[in-house]
């Protein structure tokens, strides 16, 4: 509950881009960011926590007329996409998002765990929709350009990081392209769904790792020019955290876009404040961090465009 209260002040600071009670929002945000907000979640981990906060934040929402049917979610986010099977979604819990999408016709992003076979990751987005619910966008992975993935063998695989194995140990933004997103396309692609491959943050005070997500997002852009990504909806994922006061240079968003192919929407499906000395801000650590969560978003959302999306972290 902890991030509740953070999370509903960032919830509305983006809200009023929509209401235009913004002086903040250049006019392009107000007047069409529509449809392009919402949040990540942890499907199966702490699921009822998740849906009551979730449920809470709507409901409050509602009675201030917000119409949150424009609203996205990242029901599998971050690292529980890459390491849960369809075995490990029990009927129950995938009823229980249905619900929750049903009850306020929400917009749900299916994240691919690339860890598993393209055969297999369409028979449980196939579940989903057999029992009721609905998807929207493809995100093909959840950060692969990590060190954790490329300095990994199939061989010598963390002990501490689950998300890596044999398929993805050894990753590279060619092998990503080239091989790995290859099948999931093909899996996925008659149903003319937005597919999001993943993009690198800028690392400035890491030169080594700045440099190699630099040259990840160079090779990306390049093959979305190939024919195969031409000839479905491709676009890029992009994830923002500030883990110290100023460290993000907000300027990459549309850096990011100017290399990919004219019209490639840039989304960022995980933003938020992940800074410890927080807690250290007594007396109100909540009011410092949802503060500088409102600041984070604020940038961010001045450098998007229409069509481009920003997910805050889960309601947990």
């Amino acid at each position: 509950m902890s991030r509740l209260i953070s999370l509903i002040v960032c919830f509305q600071l983006c809200w009023s881009c929509f209401d235009g009670t913004s002086q903040v929002l250049n006019d392009n945000i107000k007047n069409n960011f529509e449809n392009h907000l919402g949040f990540n979640a942890k499907g199966t981990l702490l699921t009822e926590t998740q849906l009551d906060n979730t449920r809470a934040i709507l409901l409050a929402e509602q009675e201030r007329r917000t119409d949150v049917s424009k609203l996205w979610f990242r029901v599998q986010g971050g690292t529980t996409s890459q390491t849960t099977y369809s075995a490990d979604w029990p009927d129950a819990i995938l009823d229980k998002w249905i619900a929750l999408q049903q009850d306020f016709n929400l917009k749900f992003i299916f994240v691919i765990n690339v860890n598993d076979s393209p055969s297999n990751q369409r028979t449980f987005f196939n579940r989903w929709i057999t029992r009721g619910g609905d998807y929207h966008a493809i995100e093909v992975g959840n950060e692969l350009y990590l060190p954790k993935f490329k300095n990994s063998t199939p061989g010598t695989l963390p002990v501490d990081a689950p998300e890596v194995t044999a398929v993805t140990a050894g990753m590279t933004a060619d092998i990503y392209m080239s091989s790995l997103a290859v099948g999931f396309v093909n899996a996925f692609s008659d149903l003319n769904l937005p597919f999001f491959f993943i993009a690198a943050p800028e690392k400035p005070s890491l030169p080594n790792v700045h440099l190699y997500n630099m040259q990840w997002n160079q090779t990306i852009a390049s093959h979305l020019t190939s024919p195969l990504y031409q000839s479905v909806n491709s676009n890029l994922t992009l994830h923002l955290y500030e883990k110290t006061e100023g460290d993000v240079n907000y300027n990459q968003i549309p850096n990011l876009r100017n290399i990919a192919p004219a019209g490639t929407k840039i989304w960022i499906t995980e933003s938020g404040v992940v800074d410890d000395a927080v807690i250290e801000l007594a007396p109100n650590p909540m009011l410092v961090q949802g503060n500088r969560e409102v600041t984070h978003m604020n940038n961010v959302l001045t450098k998007l465009v229409i069509g481009d999306l920003i997910l805050a972290l889960a309601p947990n």
